[in-house]
């Protein structure tokens, strides 16, 4: 039975293991600045950690302005790390360890890594509903102000350190992440007008592109037979150019974990499916926006 699922979120769990008693921490050093790039979907914050002759290189990319940034981590001392395990992450000294699911790549000459599609600092807080009720209520009678990542979430942070089960604590310095993630928020401004919208427009929405029916998309989705034959899963992140009448004027690949297939295959579900409410800007005018989320493959 395949599984397809249209992402907006991952739960966090709060289980935690002891580190091994024989564990000795790997305490790597930067080999390199970090690094922002701009792709014509994304924009990426690279930045290469060393210990000896092994190398680490962390990835944090973002595919629109706002509070979701993707991190991967991939290096040698990741070759271990199994799909049916979590790993314990800690940004000190600001965060406690947590615990997080991730999804296992390989990249370039099959050096493995672990990705997670939203970048982690800790438990998430939960409100309860009458909370939620009242920070709805008022989201609701405010302008949307154009979205960044807050850089005060990762402000004194200081390093990283990442363990499994079994496995000696990697830590990674992360001086100057602020700094850097600030770099990253102008990036994808620059992003947004790179791809043809008005960003005096989007600096001060009061909607922003909505999906009304998601469920349909989801059920009119099928996984490509070659993949599923083969045992591939993938995550796809798609971008739908959204006219001021709500209809769809193209949709395009972001990124996929597998190429090819799976990208296509959602497209087609949105070009032929997805119903779309129109971004208004602070005068309450449709006007013409885009809307990008995710999509999972899953095997049982």
């Amino acid at each position: 039975m395949r599984s397809i699922v249209l992402a907006m979120s991952i739960a966090l769990a709060a289980t935690a293991f002891p580190a091994p008693a024989s564990a000795r921490d790997r305490e790597f050093v930067p080999a390199s600045a970090w690094q922002v790039a701009r792709a014509p979907e994304y924009c990426r914050l690279v930045r290469a950690f060393a210990e000896g002759d092994e190398v680490v290189t962390f990835y944090l990319t973002q595919f629109q302005p706002g509070s979701s940034i993707s991190a991967l981590l991939v290096g040698e001392p990741f070759r271990r790390i199994r799909t049916d395990e979590k790993v314990r992450l800690q940004f000190s000294p600001v965060y406690e360890e947590f615990e997080r699911s991730y999804d296992v790549v390989t990249v370039g000459d099959n050096v493995p890594g672990f990705m997670f599609t939203s970048l982690p600092t800790g438990p998430v807080t939960m409100m309860t509903e009458e909370e939620a009720e009242a920070a709805l209520a008022e989201a609701r009678n405010r302008p949307l102000a154009f979205p960044a990542y807050d850089v005060e979430e990762v402000d004194g942070v200081e390093s990283l350190s990442i363990r499994w089960r079994g496995s000696e604590k990697i830590v990674l310095p992360m001086e100057y992440l602020k700094d850097a993630v600030g770099l990253l928020n102008r990036c994808t401004r620059e992003l947004v007008d790179s791809w043809g919208f008005d960003l005096e427009a989007h600096q001060l929405l009061t909607r922003r592109v909505e999906l009304s029916n998601p469920g349909d998309i989801g059920r009119n989705i099928d996984y490509p037979v070659n993949p599923m034959r083969r045992g591939y899963e993938s995550t796809v992140r798609f971008r739908t150019i959204v006219a001021a009448d709500g209809s769809i004027e193209d949709c395009i690949v972001q990124a996929e974990t597998i190429p090819k297939d799976f990208g296509a295959e959602v497209c087609r579900a949105v070009r032929e499916k997805a119903e779309f409410l129109p971004a208004l800007d602070r005068t309450g005018t449709p006007i013409r926006s885009y809307y990008t989320t995710l999509v999972r493959f899953q095997l049982p």
